[in-house]
C-alpha cells in the first residue's frame, strides 16, 4: 500500500484559508484535501484540478511553504523559451509555407533544445497566429497570375458593355457550373453518442445538375441528361428567359469543352449573353463551386430513395443557398467592385 502523501506544515495552510489574502485559498484547500484524503486521484475527481497541477502545488509548498505568486516569479513554471526565442521560432516557421506538428517538434528540439507535448504545442502555435486545417487543393497548372487575368477579363466585358451604351441596371451577371452529386457520397461528419450507422440507399444514383448563381438577376437550376453543346446552349436559353428583364447577361464559367464550342458561343451571342471564361484550372475563382460543395455535403447525410427525391433535395438546397451572397463576397470585393466602379462610376 502506498504511503500517505506528506504535506509540510499543514497548520500553516489555514493562514491562507482564514487570512485576508484570498487569492491562494483555493490552492490551500486543495492541498488540505490531499493531506486529509491522501489520494491525489480522488482530489482530482473532487476538484477538477489536473493531477500534474496538484503535484506542482505540493512541490512548491513543501519547498517554500508559500503559495503566493510573488512579483517576478509568476504563478507557474518558468517558460522553456523566452519571448525573444519565440520570435526566432516565428521567423523560422515563416520560412516555409506549411508544417506538420512533427516537423515543428523536431525543429524545436534540434534548433532550440526544447520539447512540448503535442496538445500544448498546438496551443502555442495558435498563440503565434498559425492556423490548422486541410490544405486547399490547387492544380499545379493553374496560372500564377490567375486572379489578375480574371480581373482584367471582368473589366474588359464591362468596358465593352459601357461602350455599347448599356446602363448598369440593364446588366445581369452570374456564375455557371455543373456538378454530378451521388447518393453514396460520405463526406459529412456527424456527432453522436456511441457508435452510429447512417442508413443509405446503396443503389448508385447520380444527377447531372447545372446552375446559374446570380450576383445580379435571377438564379436558374436545371438537370441535364448530358453536357453536350446543344444541352449547354439550351441551358443558356433558360438563363436568358429567366433574366429577360435585363438587356444583357454576363456569364462567368470555366473552360469546359462544350462551353467553348462554336455552337454555344454563337447561341450566347444571339441571346445577348456575354461569356467570361475563368483562367484555366481555376475552379476556386467560381463561387458557385462552394454552393455545390455544400449541397453534396448535405446530401451525404440523407437517405435518398429515388432520383426524383434526390433532385428535389438539390432544388431545395439550391434555392436556399443562392439567396446568400456570402459565397461570392470575396469575388465581389476583388473582381466585381473594382471593375464595376472603375467603368460605370468613373
Amino acid at each position: 500500500m502506498r504511503g500517505k502523501i506528506r504535506i509540510h506544515n499543514p497548520e500553516r495552510l489555514d493562514a491562507y484559508v482564514m487570512g485576508p489574502d484570498r487569492s491562494e485559498d483555493f490552492k490551500a484547500l486543495v492541498l488540505k484535501l490531499v493531506d486529509q484524503i491522501g489520494d491525489v486521484q480522488e482530489v482530482v475527481r473532487l476538484t477538477g484540478v489536473p493531477r500534474s497541477t496538484i503535484y506542482r502545488w505540493i512541490q512548491v509548498w513543501n519547498c517554500q511553504e508559500d503559495l503566493t505568486n510573488r512579483r517576478g516569479q509568476g504563478g507557474g513554471r518558468k517558460p522553456k523559451l523566452s519571448a525573444e526565442a519565440w520570435e526566432k521560432v516565428r521567423e523560422r516557421l515563416g520560412s516555409k509555407e506549411a508544417w506538420t506538428l512533427k516537423e515543428v517538434q523536431r525543429l524545436l528540439e534540434e534548433e532550440f533544445g526544447v520539447s512540448y507535448h503535442e496538445d500544448h504545442l498546438r496551443r502555442l502555435l495558435r498563440r503565434l497566429g498559425m492556423r490548422y486545417g486541410k490544405p486547399y487543393v490547387m492544380d499545379y497548372r493553374r496560372p500564377q497570375e490567375a486572379e489578375t487575368l480574371l480581373a482584367e477579363r471582368v473589366r474588359r466585358v464591362f468596358e465593352e458593355l459601357e461602350a455599347q451604351g448599356i446602363r448598369p441596371e440593364e446588366i445581369a451577371i452570374g456564375f455557371v457550373d455543373e456538378t454530378s452529386p451521388q447518393n453514396t457520397a460520405n463526406s459529412q461528419r456527424l456527432w453522436s453518442f456511441g457508435p452510429f450507422r447512417l442508413r443509405k440507399n446503396t443503389d448508385r444514383m447520380r444527377v447531372n445538375a447545372v446552375g446559374f448563381y446570380a450576383l445580379k438577376g435571377n438564379d436558374v437550376l436545371e438537370f441535364l441528361e448530358r453536357s453536350k453543346a446543344e444541352d449547354v446552349a439550351a441551358f443558356l436559353r433558360r438563363v436568358r428567359e429567366a433574366n429577360r428583364a435585363y438587356r444583357v447577361v454576363v456569364v462567368i464559367w470555366d473552360n469546359f469543352a462544350s462551353h467553348r464550342s462554336r455552337q454555344v458561343r454563337a447561341e450566347a451571342e444571339r441571346l445577348g449573353i456575354h461569356l467570361v471564361y475563368l483562367p484555366p484550372y481555376s475552379p476556386d475563382l467560381n463561387p458557385i463551386e462552394q454552393i455545390w460543395r455544400v449541397i453534396k455535403r448535405k446530401l451525404s447525410a440523407l437517405l435518398v430513395k429515388s432520383l426524383e427525391e434526390m433532385k428535389d433535395q438539390i432544388r431545395q438546397h439550391f434555392q436556399t443557398l443562392v439567396r446568400r451572397l456570402s459565397f461570392c463576397r470575396a469575388w465581389i470585393t476583388h473582381y466585381f467592385n473594382p471593375a464595376w466602379n472603375a467603368v460605370f462610376h468613373s
